[in-house]
Parts: C-alpha cells; structure tokens; sequence
C-alpha cells in the first residue's frame, strides 16, 4: 500500500510542515462524528486526537481523500445538538493500529475559548 501523502523525511520536510501550521496544536480526545458533503446520509465516528484555531487532527476507521469536505460535530455531554464544524481533508496517513489520521483545515478558526475547551491541556503543544 502506497501513502500518497508521505512526505521526504529530515529538518526540511519538518520545518515546511511547521510553516504551514498558522497555530498550536494541542492534544484532545473527543468523540465526534463526521459525514462527507457528498454522501450526507452517511455518519461515521471519530475521534477528535488534536485541535487548533485553524485545524483538527482526526482518528478515523476510514481513509477519506484529499479535498473532500466533511461535516463534524464534536460531542459534549451537555449539548445534545453540538454545532456544526466544516473542515476540509488536507492530509492523510495510515496508523500502525490499522486506523487513518485525518488533517482537517477548518472553513471558519475556533475561538481561543473553543480550543481550550476542546483541549485535553492547553500548556502542552503537539
């Protein structure tokens, strides 16, 4: 199996990643769920595994292409109807369990306060 989205390894491929990143990432563990535009009736779960203003890092059972736009909602025990996120699939990459890490850019930042709140701990950067 090919990973079309590898990146050459060493200090150059490392610091074009950190460049492109406009804001800190922080580790979470959230339970959400996530449909692609296109195939609106399917909802499939996911775990939320980072956050950023700009971005979410994503666990998914499935691998989703580059491009596709996918609609989340990030479950919190108080709201039975969370708000809905649009992100879109900026990278992809197999995990050694068998499951994908899916790179959302999100359509519209997070407020600080949303990053906090969706942060496991706002003092530690991934």
């Amino acid at each position: 199996m090919s990973n079309e989205n590898a990146r050459a390894p060493g200090p150059a491929a490392d610091t074009a990643e950190a460049d492109r990143r406009r804001a800190p990432r922080f580790a979470a563990n959230r339970i959400a769920t996530c449909s692609p535009l296109a195939e609106r009736e399917t909802v499939l779960p996911v775990r939320v595994r980072d956050v950023s203003a700009n971005g979410l890092g994503l666990l998914s059972s499935r691998r989703f292409e580059r491009g596709t736009i996918l609609l989340l909602q990030i479950q919190d025990d108080g709201d039975s109807n969370p708000p809905l996120i649009i992100g879109r699939v900026v990278h992809v990459s197999a995990q050694a369990d068998g499951t994908w890490l899916v790179g959302c850019a999100l359509t519209r930042a997070f407020a600080q306060s949303d990053v906090r709140a969706l942060a496991d701990e706002v003092s530690e950067e991934v």
